[in-house]
């Protein structure tokens, strides 16, 4: 009776090798990660990991962002938005009127003939500095801020340094009123740049797991 009801029992389906294959690196890692953090002192006394957020498999990770914020970033955005005002404006007008934007700017008419196809390039090119500087002053993200004003540098020194140095033809007034206006470019992008890396600027923390007591 008893060898009877073993023989009629259904044997145990193994389990199937997809289930297994289905648990990712990423997962893998995580559950490793979480291990470690809970048994820091067996991990050759590295006690650091006891500072790592807490995951569990599947979850996502928590990652530090390194957006500007507080008044530094309040300043770095008025700069920023600033910037790509005067680039998209200047970039709109030479690229939809080109030469509109020769025969009414005295500097750019008095430098050579003009010429359609290089006046719409330069427009085109102040349009895709703009719109660098325009994602930059939304996001306020760290590094793409440094880029874009990095940018913004190479452009607006150089412009400076050929004005600079072709300023016959024009009045003291104008003179003066084309330096300063070319100088304070760079300089305020100089200046954002530093504040991008200012100790007292702020840094904000993207929280991908809101039940963890530590990202509160």
């Amino acid at each position: 009776m008893r060898i009877s009801a073993i023989a009629s029992r259904a044997p145990q389906r193994p389990e199937p090798v997809r289930d297994l294959q289905e648990v990712s690196l990423g997962d893998r890692f995580q559950h490793e990660l979480q291990r470690r953090r809970d048994h820091p002192v067996s991990d050759h006394g590295n006690a650091r990991l006891a500072d790592l957020p807490r995951t569990t498999p599947g979850s996502p990770v928590r990652r530090r962002g390194s957006a500007v914020t507080g008044r530094a970033g309040a300043l770095l955005r008025g700069g920023l938005v600033l910037l790509t005002a005067i680039a998209a404006v200047q970039g709109a007008w030479m690229y939809l009127s080109p030469r509109s934007f020769y025969d009414n700017v005295p500097t750019v008419s008095a430098s050579g003939p003009f010429s359609r196809h290089l006046m719409s390039d330069v427009g085109g090119l102040n349009l895709a500095i703009a719109a660098v500087l325009g994602c930059a002053a939304v996001w306020l993200e760290r590094r793409l801020a440094r880029v874009a004003l990095a940018a913004y540098l190479v452009y607006a020194v150089p412009h400076l340094l050929f004005h600079l140095t072709h300023l016959t033809g024009l009045s003291a007034g104008g003179t003066a009123f084309l330096v300063t206006g070319l100088s304070l470019l760079p300089a305020l992008s100089l200046a954002l740049l530093l504040l991008t890396a200012w100790p007292g600027a702020g840094v904000r923390v993207w929280r991908t797991d809101p039940a963890d007591p530590r990202q509160q």
